[in-house]
């Protein structure tokens, strides 16, 4: 009974032990594992869905351990857009969680893992981030036979970085060999890769003795896959053509899609402009956009060439000329927003849509007007629809061409353009344009555009050619129009200062081929500073020589004139010719020849008459103010005011009328003779006469020399040859010094200053239509002058 006893006591011991103790959990425990996919291999961020890595997935696998290796369970699916995975374990405890993604081939895009997880009663819900594997760049330098036979390699580099980074990864080289393999581990992206490298000739006959790639490094841009080798390979080779090393990259194409695709992509080739304007359609916001050339090579190899990014959803690629074009298989578009990567959506060259602007105009011509400032510009139409045109000009002082203006509808424009542009033109350039694009431009230089002779006019009597500056006017010398009978008005006044002046028109035994031969209307303006010093040269002026010429309305100021002879402010000689309302104004006129007559004038050196035309020498309303007239040099002067001979040779109706002349008459000594203040000698044909008329002038010269008995204040020289109804005339004889005005007495009269400034003196003047007076102030004017 006691053995019996202690038998219950021991069981009821055994039974309170095991009550107090936990049994570990047995039967189902219910799992579920979540897979969050890494960035860019699933879209589902993004509407419409587009497969990125998933399209390389064949299947994803999951494996759960216990906390002591052993396996558990292995299970898969097929889902790739959102892997999960659900199933029971039999026991409670700490587990291992393993997934990965593989591709057919049995290489992994990514995986994933949760170690020591506790796994206890109930559901468990497990969630693991998931990672890409890693590509290879795996990066292989060849070097050639003769570049490694000649050279020793001093230093190489391989330099990487993704394209959407900025700080490049470098990696020094150790090449010892003709063919060296590096190889780096990197996340999936797009990468740039730069291979540097340097070279020393071996021996010192080698050519060139140093080379390298430094400062133009061979650049290549390539996908990197999870679990796959990139292979790229930088061929060191020598170029016989240009004798020195050369590097060129070799790579295998692959697309690598990471997130939404760009859709849409198209080319637009604008063949005049050399561009290439790329566009293409995305939907998400914030994307950056990377685009490359595609470079395929004759072995059939792709590289892409980065040339640049931007947020817009198109860009354009400058420089794109034909060559290019041939260059390239076509361009790429890879888009990246929030670090994920659509990889390259291609366009193939073939695609490319091609613009022709319109053709370039043709025969295009130009020229200048300098006094307007005026260029016309003219060319041919150019067919199309809606084609305008752009005028373009370069200055010498201009690195290209820039735009006077466009929207031109007409195929010819007149545009302003400065006389500093016109001095420092280069080239002017006319394009056409349409919606299309721009034709090349047609350049005209400057020596090929017309600088014109005249303002304007065709030379005739309705339609003169038009003068506005110094240019234009000296152009009056010139061969096709100094003796062609043409006409000519000046439209301002010119000034001759700084001017070399040549005189227009000289003297010679054929006038009508060396003289000016037509009508010069001054048009009421002046001509001013004409500068002339040269005693070598005889008929000089503004005018060298007229002959059979009218020159009208002018007025000559501050002319300062020194030549041989024949030498006038207005012409050193004329023949047959009618000057009507010319003026000089404070002018100097000389004439220093020593071995002859000076015929030297304020206004005309020597005026001659005769019958060898129809046409009769007239010297109407003209005048010579406050000049000085010089002759110093040879007695025999024929210096005057106003002329210093008229030849009135077999002619008697020689005219010179309602004129005057104020100032002074050089010459050389006491014995100087025919000189006079307003005319210094009219000489006569001593065969078969003539005559000149002279009425209703005046003079108030003084002689530059005292006691000259040959002075005289009107008229020089021992006889006077005029026609009978010449007379009016007066000589101021305080100014002049002198009683006598000429051989003529009846011919002129002398009056006191004070008598010369009163109009009651000049009885019979058309103080009406031609002359004005200021009273007791100042002599006889021509209202013209005013």
């Amino acid at each position: 009974m006691r053995k019996f006893y202690w038998v219950v006591v021991y069981l009821t011991v055994l039974l309170m032990v095991f009550s107090c103790t936990q049994k570990p959990a047995t039967g189902p425990i219910s799992v579920k594992v979540n897979v969050n996919l890494p960035a860019g291999t699933t879209v589902k961020d993004f509407e419409p869905r587009l497969n990125g890595y998933i399209s390389d997935i064949s299947v994803i696998t999951l494996t759960v351990k216990k906390d002591t290796g052993e396996t558990v369970l292995s299970t898969e699916t097929t889902n790739k857009t959102n892997p999960s995975f659900t199933f029971t374990l039999q026991n409670a405890g700490k587990y291992n969680f393993y997934v990965e993604a593989k591709r057919a081939d049995g290489s992994k895009v990514f995986k994933g893992q949760r170690e020591n997880v506790d796994i206890t009663a109930g559901n468990n819900n497990i969630v693991l981030d998931a990672m890409f594997v890693n590509g290879t760049i795996r990066a292989n330098i060849q070097i050639d036979d003769t570049v490694w036979s000649r050279y020793n390699v001093t230093s190489s580099t391989l330099e990487f970085k993704k394209d959407i980074e900025e700080n490049w990864t470098t990696r020094n080289l150790t090449i010892n060999a003709a063919s060296t393999m590096h190889e780096e581990s990197v996340y999936p992206s797009m990468y740039t890769l730069r291979f540097k490298i340097k070279l020393s000739a071996k021996d010192q006959y080698t050519t060139p003795p140093s080379w390298d790639n430094e400062s133009n490094p061979t650049t290549v841009t390539v996908n990197v896959d999870p679990d796959r080798i990139r292979n790229v390979t930088f061929k060191v080779m020598f170029n016989s053509e240009r004798n020195e090393p050369q590097v060129i990259a070799v790579v295998t194409q692959i697309t690598l899609p990471y997130a939404p695709e760009v859709t849409g992509l198209t080319a637009i080739w604008n063949k005049t402009r050399n561009e290439l304007a790329i566009s293409w359609n995305y939907s998400e916001q914030n994307a950056r956009f990377y685009i490359y050339k595609e470079i395929k090579d004759s072995d059939g190899n792709t590289t892409y060439e980065l040339v640049g990014n931007t947020q817009n959803k198109n860009y354009t690629i400058s420089n794109f000329d034909q060559a290019e074009y041939d260059r390239i298989n076509g361009i790429a578009v890879n888009a990246v927003v929030d670090n994920k990567e659509s990889g390259l959506t291609t366009l193939a060259k073939g695609q490319f849509q091609q613009l022709q602007a319109p053709d370039a105009p043709t025969g295009l011509t130009g020229n200048y007007e300098d006094y307007s400032q005026k260029l016309t510009l003219s060319w041919n139409a150019v067919s199309g629809t809606g084609v305008k045109y752009k005028v373009y000009k370069k200055l010498t002082t201009d690195s290209d061409f820039t735009l006077v203006q466009d929207n031109i509808t007409t195929t010819n424009i007149q545009i302003d353009l400065p006389l500093s542009d016109w001095n420092n033109l280069e080239k002017i350039a006319v394009s056409a344009y349409n919606d299309t694009g721009e034709s090349a431009r047609t350049e005209l230089t400057k020596s090929s555009i017309t600088l014109l002779d005249f303002a304007g006019g065709s030379g005739t009597a309705d339609d003169p050619y038009l003068i506005g500056n110094a240019r234009q006017l000296q152009n009056v010398g010139k061969s096709d129009y100094l003796s062609a009978g043409k006409y000519f008005k000046l439209i301002d006044d010119i000034d001759l200062n700084g001017v070399n002046w040549t005189p227009i028109g000289t003297f010679s035994s054929n006038l009508s081929t060396t003289a000016f031969v037509g009508t010069f209307d001054g048009n009421g303006h002046k001509i001013k500073n004409l500068t002339y010093n040269d005693t070598t040269k005889s008929n000089v002026g503004l005018f060298g020589y007229i002959y059979n010429a009218t020159v009208t309305n002018l007025i000559i100021e501050n002319a300062n004139i020194t030549a041989k002879q024949y030498v006038g402010a207005l012409s050193g000689g004329a023949k047959n010719s009618t000057v009507e309302k010319v003026g000089v104004r404070n002018s100097n006129l000389s004439a220093v020849i020593d071995t002859s007559n000076a015929y030297v004038g304020g206004l005309i050196g020597d005026a001659v008459a005769d019958n060898t035309s129809a046409n009769v020498m007239i010297i109407r309303q003209c005048f010579a103010n406050n000049v000085t007239v010089s002759a110093p040099n040879f007695d025999n002067a024929r210096a005057g005011g106003l002329i210093g001979r008229f030849y009135a040779n077999t002619v008697t109706t020689g005219t010179i009328e309602n004129c005057y002349a104020i100032g002074t008459v050089n010459f050389k000594s006491t014995s100087s003779s025919n000189i006079g203040g307003l005319i210094g000698l009219i000489s006569s044909n001593t065969t078969s006469g003539g005559k000149a008329k002279v009425v209703n002038c005046y003079a108030a010269v003084a002689p530059g020399t005292t006691s000259n008995n040959n002075w005289r204040g009107f008229i020089g020289g021992s006889s006077v040859f005029v026609t009978t109804d010449s007379g009016n005339n007066y000589f101021d004889k305080d100014v002049a010094q002198e009683t006598t005005g000429s051989a003529s007495s009846s011919l002129q009269t002398g009056k006191t200053t004070a008598e010369m400034k009163q109009q009651a003196t000049f009885s019979g003047w058309d103080f009406t239509n031609i002359w004005t007076i200021n009273e007791g102030n100042d002599y006889p004017r021509l209202k013209w002058e005013f």
